[in-house]
């Protein structure tokens, strides 16, 4: 995906011990931070955008930067437990400048 005009991320449905794979798109070069979240609260961020992590549940996950295309992928390692089938979390990042919230991917975690 080349997201020149946009930013945005996206992910691959995983289950328990299976990598997370995260794509990150934006303008080229440009650095991101990544987000997640156990719960949803919209918040308008001005001028950013609007934060849709619960602010108290948010953590952070990762940072990195977009190569020339506008893209990069960050893997994230799940654990191999059991309890964690049918858990959901969420994902947002924030790409810039100009820095830009992105939208939110939910992650489902499954048994396989």
């Amino acid at each position: 995906m080349n997201g020149a005009g946009r930013a945005g991320l996206f992910t691959a449905r995983t289950g328990i011990g299976v990598p997370l794979l995260t794509d990150l798109y934006g303008k080229p070069w440009r650095p991101w931070l990544l987000f997640g979240g156990r719960r949803l609260q919209q918040t308008p961020f001005p001028p950013f955008g609007v934060l849709q992590l619960a602010p108290r549940s948010a953590f952070f996950v990762g940072a990195g930067q977009l190569d020339g295309s506008g893209n990069d992928t960050l893997s994230i390692p799940i654990p191999s437990s059991p309890a964690l089938i049918g858990e959901t979390f969420y994902l947002q990042a924030f790409i810039g400048p100009p820095w830009k919230l992105t939208n939110v991917e939910p992650v489902t975690l499954s048994g396989f």
